[in-house]
This record gives C-alpha cells, structure tokens and sequence, in this order.
C-alpha cells in the first residue's frame, strides 16, 4: 500500500518569477530536486534554469533563480530559437564536493494528440511527428558557492558533455531505442548520481523484458568549458547495470553512503506504481552486474495519481531532509493535482519519513 506523508512541507516561489517567458507555471513539470546545505536546488523540464529555494525548518522560501543558457553554451540558444526558451529538459540533478550536476533526458519527443473533437486528421499527424533538440542532450556540472551558482569556484569550472548519445549509437542495448521517443519506452535519461569520480545516470527507458537500466562513467575535463568521457576498461568508456525493478523504470536517484537510493516508476505515459528501492552497494560497483534479489531492497511505495488526478501526480524528483529533527525523503510532482498548487505562486511536497535502518 502507497505511504502516507508524514507532513506536507510548502514552496514559496517568488510571484514574479513563477512564470517562463512561454507562460508556464514553474509549478508544473517539476522533475528533478536535490536538498543541501539548507538549500533546495529544483529543474523544471521545459526550461534552461535552475530554481534554488532556502528551508527555513517549515517552508521553503527565498526563491532564486539561476540561468544556464550562457554558463554552459548551449547548443540551442534563445536568440537562435525565435526568442523561445532555450529548454534543456532537464530530469536529474547531483551535488557532490561543491559541484551541481545536472543531466538532460537524451531523448527524442513525439507531439501530442490533443484528443479534441474534430482535431482528427491533427492528431494522427502529431503523432507521426518526432523531434530531437541539441539541448536535451547534455551533462554538465555548474560550481556552487554560498548558494549561488557561478562559473567558476576554488579550481572547478563549468562545464558540459554533449556526445554522450554518440557512445550509444554502436550500443547492442540501447542504439535500438535512441530514436525512439523517451514516452514510447525508447532512449529516456531520469536519474542522476555522483559519487567521487563516478557518475551515475538512471534510464526510464528503455526498459528490457522488465529490467531496468542505471549507466555507470566517468569524466575529465576537456577544455573550453568541456568534458569528455574517460575509458574505464580497455576502449570501454561506461559501464550498464540491469536491475530487476519489476517492469519499473529509474524516475530518480540519489547517493546514500555506499548505496544507491532509487525511484522506480512506469517508463510510459502511465498511471502506476511508484517505488522507492535501495541498491545496496551500488556505488561500489567494478564492472558490469545483473542486479536483482537481495541486492534490491524495497522501502517505500508513493502515491500516485487515480480517479479524479489520474494522470497527474507522478512522482519526479526525490531528496533527503530532516523534518522536525527526523530523517525524512521529500518527494516532488511532475504534472502536481490542483490541491498542491496554493494560491498563485506556492506548492506543496511531501516529506515521508524513513526508518532509521533505510537513511543509516
């Protein structure tokens, strides 16, 4: 049975910065959260920007905004997109060692069908219609000071990897889903983790027979604000994980000593289970590994959407926190029930609380 929050915990965001340019709430579409030094760092996928919130023990507050489009030179730039925001989908983000991680979904987008009466012959052509975008497909790591992200802080600069879809191209597992748009179970990046010197990115999809995939790496700087990938076996420049997630793709991930924390949830455009599992030792990891049984451990299931919020509700971004003195995992929505949304300008997050073996 889906957990209960043990309290729901408000974000204020500023009310002149709730909107984008393209007038979407930034309360819609969160997708990824990483809490630390007091500080909530959030993404929403349709943009380049990072939202940056301050915890004052019972709210969020202190909305800040950070713009990536010049720190990282993207590809796709607004001046270069009809005055567009440049949107960098991006769906996870890590802190490590003063650093902010973040990664793109690395997946191509299908249109949507709108479902409307008389829209028929639109609809069938939306769905034939498939994108990619230069900004979807990018890692990068932006230093982090007091707070605040800058371009550079005690010897650590900003700086991205763009051709990592490339390594993928000869991949036997993955090449087939690279064209395949991250909704319809092909290529889809959700997870981020960084411990040390190893980089960790969960897959939504492709999802194979039921197994799920986390992509182990490592990277060195290539200069010009760049990075590439080191080799880490012979020519092999990543390491794949399949875990036995029962069907479920990564939504998120998160580092917990020698473990790694899981959000596991449906790979598609789907209304289902959503679960929290620990990888047990997962940084630790040498080589390639199947990874099933009592190297998986269940700790929580999170609601989901049903009757009246079927199709909202999807669990997206998952961090740790302490409520009230206890250790607690707060969970964000993508596509959030209008109960969450406050007034104009705040929303609201769950905080479930966690045994003292599962955050130890």
């Amino acid at each position: 049975m889906p957990a209960n929050p043990y309290k729901q915990i408000p974000l204020e965001f500023d009310p002149s910065l709730i909107q984008y340019a393209t007038g979407e709430d930034v309360r819609e579409g969160i997708s990824t959260a990483v809490f630390v030094n007091g500080h909530l760092w959030l993404a929403n996928d349709e943009t380049s920007r990072i939202e940056r919130l301050t915890f004052d023990g019972q709210r969020f507050c202190d909305h800040q905004v950070f713009e990536l489009e010049s720190l990282l030179d993207l590809p796709i730039k607004r001046e270069t997109n009809g005055g567009k925001v440049a949107e960098m989908d991006i769906e996870g983000m890590a802190f490590d060692q003063g650093t902010l991680w973040l990664v793109s979904s690395h997946s191509s987008k299908r249109k949507k069908a709108s479902g409307k009466a008389g829209k028929e012959l639109d609809d069938i052509r939306a769905l034939a219609t498939v994108q990619t975008d230069g900004n979807r497909y990018i890692l990068a790591r932006v230093p982090c000071a007091d707070g605040q992200i800058c371009d550079a802080f005690e010897g650590t600069k900003a700086a991205k990897l763009t051709d990592l879809i490339d390594t993928f191209r000869t991949d036997p597992h993955l090449a087939p889903f690279i064209n395949i748009p991250g909704k319809d179970n092909g290529l889809d990046v959700e997870g981020l983790a960084v411990c040390g010197d190893k980089v960790f990115v969960g897959l939504r999809g492709p999802v194979l027979r039921g197994w799920a995939m986390v992509l182990e790496f490592q990277v060195k700087d290539a200069g010009a604000g760049r990075m590439k990938l080191k080799r880490l076996k012979g020519d092999q420049r990543y390491f794949k994980h399949f875990l036995n997630l029962n069907g479920l793709g990564v939504r998120d991930l998160m580092v917990e000593g020698d473990d790694l924390i899981i959000l596991a949830g449906p790979t598609m455009e789907l209304d289902g289970p959503v679960k929290v599992v620990r990888w047990k030792k997962g940084c630790l990891n040498q080589d390639e590994r199947v990874v099933s049984g009592d190297a998986l451990v269940p700790e929580l299931e999170l609601p989901y959407g049903l009757g009246d919020s079927a199709g909202y509700e999807h669990a997206e971004g998952m961090t740790s926190i302490k409520i009230d003195g206890q250790d607690a995992l707060l969970v964000l929505y993508d596509a959030p029930w209008t109960s969450r949304k406050i007034g104009e300008s705040t929303l609201v997050a769950d905080a479930f609380l966690r045994s003292p073996s599962s955050s130890s």
